[in-house]
């Protein structure tokens, strides 16, 4: 096999594993690092680390492809995936893996060591980190609660619990702790999502 072959392959993996529309990752792909990342986090023994998992969907959109056409919506899409990137490589105790699940959907997965950071400050980083990367593109943002992860949820139970849209009473709850955690900040915090 010739290096260009080879040069070939390795471009058409990277086209398959990243949305080309914002470079981050597809919705496979996404769900199958998270699961890795996830059995990491969970195998290790007497192990501080935590992650949870968010869900954000832009506001309106189907407003701005309206007004702006499609082309418009493509642009507020490239700018969020740009923006949520570009977030991830802001806190070096935070390790942030994102993906576009499809349309204006975005998950991100936060892995942190506790002994480090508190749950609850690790939630405010994100919550702050998202309404600057709404102020930064021009476009408001809906954020879900943050899904905690144990062994024993699926990957999509995670995305379910996190989606921004579901109504809370078919949200799994976390933990009191957590929860407790999540909400103290969120009260902290001007509403997340539009009325």
């Amino acid at each position: 096999m010739s290096i260009e072959e080879i040069a070939r392959l390795i471009a058409a993996e990277r086209h398959n594993r990243l949305d080309e529309m914002t470079g981050l990752m597809r919705r496979d792909s996404f769900l199958d690092t998270l699961s890795d990342k996830r059995a990491k986090i969970h195998s290790a023994e007497d192990s501080d680390n935590m992650m949870f998992v968010f869900m954000t969907d832009i506001v309106k959109m189907r407003r701005i492809n309206k007004k702006f056409g499609h082309e418009g919506g493509d642009r507020a899409i490239a700018a969020i995936g740009k923006a949520i990137k570009d977030m991830c490589d802001l806190d070096e105790n935070l390790h942030c893996l994102a993906g576009r699940l499809g349309g204006d959907e975005f998950a991100l997965a936060v892995a942190f060591d506790s002994s480090v950071i508190k749950f609850s400050d690790a939630i405010l980083k994100i919550y702050d980190g998202m309404d600057n990367l709404s102020k930064q593109t021009g476009y408001r943002l809906r954020i879900g609660d943050p899904a905690l992860s144990t062994p024993d949820k699926m990957e999509t139970d995670l995305l379910k619990e996190a989606d921004p849209k579901a109504p809370r009473s078919r949200r799994q709850k976390f933990g009191r702790a957590a929860l407790n955690a999540a909400w103290s900040v969120r009260r902290q915090l001007p509403s997340r999502n539009p009325a």
